[in-house]
């Protein structure tokens, strides 16, 4: 069982982990020329995988399923 003080442990890891992504997925789209006013746009599934943070190469798993 998880302890009140592992519970909040892992809640503050979690943030950490969301706003490190987070900047990540901003530092993308700012440096990409799709993502600038008058560009094509990108889907969220292509932002994950150039980011890194989609499963793999899964043939049941595609970035656009995760």
């Amino acid at each position: 069982m998880i302890t009140r003080g592992q519970f909040i442990e892992f809640s503050e890891r979690g943030k950490e982990i969301r706003s490190s992504a987070k900047e990540l997925v901003f530092d993308l789209m700012t440096a990409s020329p799709l993502c600038q006013s008058g560009g094509a746009g990108m889907k969220q599934a292509e932002i994950f995988r150039e980011c890194g943070l989609d499963h793999g190469d899964y043939p049941s798993a595609t970035s656009s399923n995760q």
